[in-house]
């Protein structure tokens, strides 16, 4: 076989002509590929009305929030309504118990000044015989401490003629004591700053008293 003739039969690489070659399919043309738009970033998937629910949350913790702080406040009010309570009951209790001792202590004061004005008399009588006993002896002695016995009791009992016996206490507690002691004459019941009570007696008018008796008892002798 010739060379032309097996050209005739090779196939044609070079540029096709550019009409179409009679007995050969015609090459379709391939479209143009469109350009690729960049891919937008994907968002997590969210379920239909995740902003409701935010909402509702935030709106929920904001009343839990308001509750919260009106239970507190409430408390706070409560737990002071409470100690303004137990100051003043306590108060009241003192006052009570403070009253309750003035009126016991009042009574036992009372008695013990009474019970102390009859020791006074036998005291002063007693010391007074010892001091007379080398001077005065038999009836004249007698007649003397009885004398004696009736000037002291008077004296004691004799108001504002006789030694102003002063009682100093607390406010409470000399009221105690002047209710007490109202139908005693001779007893001035002052009012102090101290808590005790104080007794002191005028022993100038004592003495000025008493010294009629020992005139009487020197004539009697």
């Amino acid at each position: 076989m010739s060379t032309t003739a097996l050209l005739h039969h090779l196939p044609h690489f070079g540029v096709a002509p550019r009409g179409t070659a009679k007995g050969s399919t015609p090459v379709t043309a391939v479209p143009p590929v469109p350009a690729l738009s960049p891919t937008p970033a994907l968002r997590p998937h969210e379920p239909p009305g995740a902003d409701a629910v935010r909402a509702a949350a935030e709106e929920a913790r904001r009343v839990a929030l308001e509750e919260a702080a009106i239970a507190l406040a409430a408390c706070a009010q409560q737990l002071a309504d409470a100690e303004a309570a137990f100051a003043a009951r306590l108060e009241e209790e003192i006052a009570e118990a403070r009253a309750r001792w003035c009126m016991e202590e009042g009574d036992r004061l009372a008695s013990l000044i009474g019970t102390g004005l009859d020791e006074v008399e036998t005291r002063i009588c007693e010391a007074l015989a010892a001091v007379l006993r080398p001077f005065v002896s038999g009836a004249a002695r007698a007649r003397a401490l009885d004398e004696l016995a009736r000037r002291v009791r008077d004296l004691l009992r004799a108001g504002a003629a006789g030694p102003a016996i002063t009682i100093t206490g607390s406010g409470d507690l000399a009221a105690a004591m002047r209710d007490r002691l109202a139908d005693v004459p001779g007893i001035v019941l002052a009012e102090g700053s101290a808590s005790d009570l104080r007794i002191t007696c005028d022993d100038s008018v004592l003495e000025t008293q008493l010294s009629g008796w020992a005139a009487a008892a020197a004539r009697g002798n």
